[in-house]
């Protein structure tokens, strides 16, 4: 018996968006925008953005919420490290969570310093693994207001909506 994917869309707009300095003060940047996420239920996966083909990307998904995890390396951002005086800044995670319920999202941006990201790929080798060595890495930066080595800088939130895959012409 073959089986099948079962996919959702989610079209998810981010109208709240807030920045934190190197002092944890926050500061809103008026912008707002659109992202469409979509979701292989049964492999538990953010299978593409926006239908690009993007690479899919291990989640958490139950009954009440969807969470995943992207991260990118960003080793000489001069921006970033002079404004959080971070001496090796090198790697970005967007934390990204939906209520299935409600159909609000929140993504928060973290930068990881060196020592943080060896530290977090090191103990980590299922996904299960990874998403809890990042929720203690997420615990340190909230609760770490001097904003050093894994930096707490923003977060994100709107609403989300479920649509259908379509074609415009």
């Amino acid at each position: 018996m073959l089986g099948y994917a079962k996919l959702i869309n989610l079209e998810c707009t981010y109208d709240l968006n807030i920045a934190f300095d190197k002092n944890f003060n926050s500061k809103p940047i008026d912008k707002e925008w659109t992202n469409i996420y979509s979701f292989n239920l049964n492999k538990k996966i953010l299978a593409d953005t926006n239908f690009q083909n993007n690479p899919p990307v291990p989640a958490i998904i139950n009954d009440n919420k969807i969470i995943w995890m992207i991260g990118s390396f960003v080793y000489g951002d001069l921006k970033t490290t002079n404004m959080f005086n971070i001496k090796n800044y090198y790697y970005r995670v967007l934390y990204h969570k939906i209520d299935r319920y409600t159909g609000s999202i929140r993504m928060e941006s973290y930068e990881l310093g060196l020592g943080d990201f060896f530290d977090f790929n090191r103990k980590t080798q299922t996904s299960k693994e990874k998403f809890k060595t990042f929720d203690g890495l997420m615990e340190k930066a909230n609760n770490n207001r001097t904003q050093r080595e894994t930096v707490y800088s923003g977060y994100h939130t709107g609403k989300c909506k479920k649509v259908e895959k379509s074609k415009k012409f």
